[in-house]
Order: structure tokens, then sequence, then C-alpha cells
């Protein structure tokens, strides 16, 4: 089986401590982001959420300064997951392998990215798929461990830059900028796959399906066996969505995007925020995609695939019976290869 990753852009922001306050001015650079949270020890360091269900971690982190790209494993530990099941290839007999109480199961996945050199506070990151790993799990991670390091682990003095407004009045520093600390953001956004906005250009969308809470259930069924959740609602679309002067990709998914949101207000009985998408792509092939407006994601996004030669065993037991998580530098640098 071929081994699948999607494509997704990073981008660091600068966030006040005290909400309406200035934002200092600083220079963001997500390469050293990386290496000072391997270098204040965030490496295999957990990140629990879930009432302590899940935790999230990085491990084996490699750099490449000549690529200015970072490789390393992401790992979503499970509490809760379903045992594996082992089967005896010569019996015919399975048995499940139980974990203790305080076990979770591991799942483990190689990461890409690479920074931009003109733009340092922007990154193209390739994450291997496997399903129950998400880019906002692995987003999440890396925004706790900067916050924790900023609030708790003796690092504040590093997120401090230049106030915008609040000057030294007297010298050796007149008028030079007062220090301002501040807390760094990261957010994601999933790479469009092109045909999808190519088909809302063309007029090639069939029809945009979401679903809305039904108002009468209680008369639906005489037996009484059934009632009414919800109803499909099917739409075409009938006018041009992408704006004439909307010339670069971006901005034609802007524009997609945006009638989504405005759309979404005006319905209130939508139950959830996802629309299903249904068009022809170029070759005139039926294709699906989901939208969901609350995170302003694609769920067919840009995605490659790899031979399965590439892959590599995610750990490897040392001497102490443990299994550490190892990177695969031959599939991350195929993956760095395709941004």
């Amino acid at each position: 089986m071929s081994i699948c990753a999607t494509y997704h852009q990073l981008t660091a922001s600068v966030e006040s401590l005290i909400q309406g306050k200035p934002k200092a001015i600083t220079t963001i650079n997500l390469y050293e982001y990386f290496q000072k949270l391997v270098e204040w020890g965030y490496v295999d360091f957990k990140r629990n959420f879930l009432n302590d269900r899940f935790c999230g971690l990085i491990s084996d982190v490699h750099f490449d300064d000549d690529l200015n790209a970072v490789k390393f494993v992401f790992i979503i530990a499970d509490a809760e997951a379903e045992y594996q099941v082992a089967r005896n290839l010569e019996t015919n007999k399975t048995r499940p392998l139980k974990r203790n109480k305080n076990e979770g199961a591991d799942k483990r996945v190689n990461v890409a990215i690479q920074v931009d050199s003109a733009n340092p506070a922007i990154a193209k990151v390739a994450l291997e798929y496997e399903r129950g790993i998400t880019i906002k799990k692995l987003v999440d991670t890396l925004n706790y461990f900067l916050s924790h390091a900023r609030k708790h682990g003796g690092f504040a003095n590093y997120f401090i830059g230049d106030d915008p407004v609040e000057r030294y009045q007297k010298a050796p520093k007149a008028g030079q900028p007062k220090p301002l600390a501040y807390k760094p953001k990261l957010e994601i956004k999933a790479e469009v796959d092109p045909s999808i906005i190519k088909a809302f250009e063309d007029g090639k969308i069939q029809h945009v399906d979401f679903y809305k809470q039904a108002q009468n259930s209680t008369n639906f069924d005489a037996t009484g066996h059934f009632s009414q959740d919800k109803i499909k609602v099917s739409m075409k679309v009938d006018t041009q969505i992408i704006s004439p002067t909307s010339t670069s990709f971006f901005d034609k998914a802007a524009d997609v995007i945006g009638t989504f949101a405005l759309f979404r207000k005006g319905q209130p009985d939508m139950q959830g925020s996802v629309f299903t998408i249904n068009f022809k792509d170029e070759n005139g092939s039926p294709r699906t995609a989901e939208y969901d407006a609350d995170d302003e994601v694609f769920r067919l996004v840009k995605k490659e695939y790899f031979p399965e030669e590439l892959r590599q065993p995610m750990s490897q037991e040392d001497e102490n019976g443990e299994s550490p998580a190892r990177t695969n530098i031959a599939l991350c640098d195929r993956m760095l290869a395709k941004i």
C-alpha cells in the first residue's frame, strides 16, 4: 500500500498578552522556534489533552540547514484505543495485545517542515497520513510547547519584542522602543486541491449538500419506530462565486471560502458545519470533497503518494527494552521534494 502525505501551510504570528493591547514588533523564525524547542527539552515532552485520554509528542528531531527543513516523528498516544490483535499465521488463532491501565497506544507519523527562507514566519508542512492523527493536533501540540516554555519553562525572556508605542525618555536609551512581551501563535491552513477551485471557476460543481435539523420529526413514522433527525439539502451553484478581479489562486480560494462563511451565518438550523461538494475535475471524472466552514478546511487537500518501499519501522527496540521513535529520513526527503 502506498504511503500518503497531506500538505499544509504553517504560519506564525505575534499575539498580545492582554487583549486589546498593542502587539510587540519582532521577527519570527519558525526554524529557530524548532531549534529552541529541542534546546529547551520539549522532545518527547507530553502534551496531555481531553482529560489525559491523549497525549501528543514530537520525537527524533532532525535539522537540515541547507533546506531550512525540520524532520521528526509526531506521536499521538491514546489511552482508550482498542487493543491490537495478533494472529497466529499457522493456527489462525488470535489474541489481544493488552496494555496496562497507565498505557496508551502509540500512533506515529513522519513530518517534514520546510521554512520559507524569505519569510521565516511561514512554512510548508508534509504530514504522513494516519487515521486519528490530524494536522490540528500537531499544531495544538506545538502551540502548547511554546506556551509552556513561556509560562512555565523559564524561557519568557525569549518572547520579547519591541513596544510599537512606548519609548525610553532618558539616556542612554532615549528614543529606543521599550521591551514588550508577546505570545506566539501557530496556525495551519490546508493546501487546497486546485481542482476544487477550478471546478467553481469553470462551473463544474454538480451540487453542494448539507444537513439541517428536521422540523416535524414526530409525524415521520406511523409505526413509531423511526423519527426524523436530519434533512439533507442539496443545492446547485447558480452564479459565479469567484470574483472577476481575483486573479491569483489564493484570491480565488478566499472567494469560495468567504461565500460558504456568509451562507453558514444565514443557516441557524444547519447541523454541524460540513458541506459536501460534488464536482467534476478537468478530466471529467466525478470527485467529492468536504468543506468545514468552522475550521475553513477543505477535506480534499493536496495529497502525494509515495512507494511502499520507503516504509520503515517507526521504532526499534533498544537495550533498555523500550521502542523510541525513529524518523524515516528517506521518506521525509521525498515529502520535502514535493513541496
